[in-house]
Order: C-alpha cells, then structure tokens, then sequence
C-alpha cells in the first residue's frame, strides 16, 4: 500500500493532463465555451482587458485575454493551462483525503476510487470556469478540515468562488456558518461574529447577483423567472431530462447519481453511467455505515459544511438544470466535500469497529 500510495500523485498527474488532449479535441469537433473564453476568431484590436473586470463568467476573461492578445498562445496550449490549474486542485485533494484516511486501507480504496473519476477531470481540463472553480472548493475544503478557518488561501478561494458564481459562494457561506455553529470548540462570542461577517458577506453576494443579472425587480422573481426559462428551453435539448416533473429528493437523486448505467445509450453515457454507479455504491455504502454506526460515528463540524453545501447545491441547480450535459459539469464542483466526507466516514466506520 505504501508503494501505491507513493507513487498515485504522478499516476494522477498524468492522468489527469491526458484529459486536456480529450477536452481539446471534443471542442474542435463539438465546439463550446471554450471557443469564446480563448477568443477564437474574434478581433481584439478594439477590445480592452480592463472591460473584463466584473463578476460573472467574464472573470475567466481577465486571465484568457493578455495569454491571446498579447502572448499569442495557441488554442490547445490553453485547454494545459487549464488543466495544470485544476490539477493541482486533484493532488491537493489528494493529500486531504490521504490526511483523512488515516492508516485506514479501505478509506485510501475509496479515495483512489474517487480521485479517478473521469466526469471531473474531463470537465476541469476545459478552458472555462470549472478548472478555478473547482481548486478552490478543493482549497475551501482542505482549510475547513485542517480547522485553518482564517488562512489566506480559505478568503481567496472563497472569493474567488463568489466572484465568479455568487449564488454559488451564498451556499457555500451557508455551510460555512452552520459549521461554525455546530463546532463544540468555538465560542459563543466567536461565532456571533461569526454570523455578522456573514450577514455582511451575504449582502454583498446579493449585490453581486444583482449586477451580474441586470434585473430591476426582486431577486427572488428573477430567480424564478430564470428557472422557469432555462426548463422552457433546455425541454427542446436532445439531452432534456424532466427535472421539474419529479419530486425533490428524485430530482438531488438525478443530479448527482444518474443516468444509471443502460439509461442513456453512447459511449459518453456509458462512461458516465458507470461512473454513477460507482458514485451511488459508495454513497449507498457510506449511508448503511451511517445507519450501523451512528452511535459510533464522531463526524466533525467540517462533515456539516460538506453535508450542508451537497444539499443546497443541489437544491440550487435542480430546478433549472434539466439538461444531462448540465448536470455533469456541474455536479463536479460539489466532488471535493463529498470525497472527503465518504472517506470520513468509511475511516471512522472502519476504526470504531475495531475497537
């Protein structure tokens, strides 16, 4: 085990770099976002770096714009960038969980089964937003559990999340509060303050949110109306899938477990099935761990964020995603606080049992 366990992280590297050769030539063939965030045929001559500088997508612009205009980098040599950034965000989560794990061979097991899914190393090796997006989850997660609650690389991953999805840094921050609430060693004082930073920082996401829709009317009937608009659409998708047809907990179950294996036909639904699978066995394994041993178990404050972020994220992008590609990218931004938590509970399954 010592000789796997030493030489995974390069397994892992090169592993994950294949994917931006995958990632290149899927757009050349399928084309996507990636086109427009490497500027792919359009005239920069007018354009200035500095109209990027707002919150949205467009912040993945800020980094994309000066390697075109002014370094002249070649289209695939971005799609490596990419994945090199989202790479370090894998062998991070690799030394977390392996922090994690502990000596415990099972939990190691289900880490190396998780840290090679393919869903999320195809998605992060695209030129697009997924690649930062997911290395800060990673880093957020890895700060939580190493109880670093003040560390720069937490505040500079969590903005760097809210800038470029505020809806998403507002779940996030609400993990981040009940987990604090939850914690036996902080103190009231603390965690009043906590929750006025919090405010605070909800306020403003709000702000952001309003900036980056445009709306003039309350957030919450623009909420619905984008909802409402994205299911009109994405029905006439070849890949619709009828989320607001089914109830909620089948619509958190679709999110992050289906298609199943034989759902869907394709090689890509294939691929991505199977990995569902393994995904759902792990779950149902974690979940009949939780089950046997709840007496036993002793899941800390940071297992609360990770249940806390699953579920509202979910509950965030199930009433407007219908759509499997949709899902698929972005379901991976929620893979590092449930990895960590899956080998949580696995290792404290394993050890209580023991004894």
């Amino acid at each position: 085990m010592k000789i796997v366990i030493r030489f995974f992280p390069y397994v892992l590297a090169v592993y994950h770099l294949l994917f931006s050769v995958i990632a290149w030539k899927y757009i050349t063939v399928h084309n996507g976002d990636a086109v427009r965030y490497w500027f792919v045929g359009q005239d920069l001559s007018t354009v200035s770096w500095g109209s990027f500088f707002r919150p949205g997508t467009d912040v993945i612009k800020i980094f994309t714009f000066p390697l075109v205009k002014y370094f002249h980098l070649p289209f695939y040599l971005g799609f490596l960038i990419f994945s090199l950034f989202s790479g370090y965000g894998f062998y991070r989560l690799w030394r977390l969980l392996l922090k994690i794990a502990g000596n415990n061979s099972c939990a190691y097991l289900a880490a190396f089964i998780l840290l090679l899914l393919p869903n999320a190393h195809f998605w992060t090796s695209f030129i697009g937003k997924e690649a930062p997006l997911f290395t800060a989850f990673v880093l957020v997660t890895d700060q939580w559990y190493k109880r670093r609650l003040g560390s720069a690389q937490l505040r500079i991953s969590f903005l760097i999340i809210a800038f470029i999805r505020p809806h998403v840094g507002v779940v996030l921050a609400l993990g981040l509060l009940m987990s604090i609430w939850s914690s036996k060693i902080v103190t009231l004082k603390y965690k009043s303050i906590i929750s006025g930073v919090a405010f605070f920082v909800a306020a403003l996401l709000y702000q952001l949110l309003y900036m980056i829709t445009g709306t003039r009317v309350n957030m919450l009937k623009r909420i619905q109306y984008l909802y409402e608009l994205h299911i009109t659409k994405l029905r006439e998708t070849h890949a619709h899938v009828p989320l607001d047809e089914y109830t909620v907990p089948y619509k958190i179950f679709t999110f992050y477990f289906r298609p199943l294996p034989f759902e869907k036909t394709g090689w890509l639904y294939g691929i991505w099935s199977a990995e569902n699978a393994v995904c759902l066995f792990i779950f149902g394994l974690s979940l009949c761990i939780l089950i046997f041993n709840y007496k036993k178990l002793h899941l800390g404050s940071s297992s609360v964020l990770s249940v806390v972020f699953i579920l509202g994220y979910a509950l965030m992008y199930v009433f407007a995603y219908a759509n499997w590609g949709l899902i698929a990218r972005t379901k991976i931004l929620a893979l590092p606080m449930y990895a960590a938590l899956v080998i949580e509970m696995v290792k404290t399954m394993a050890t209580k049992t023991k004894t």
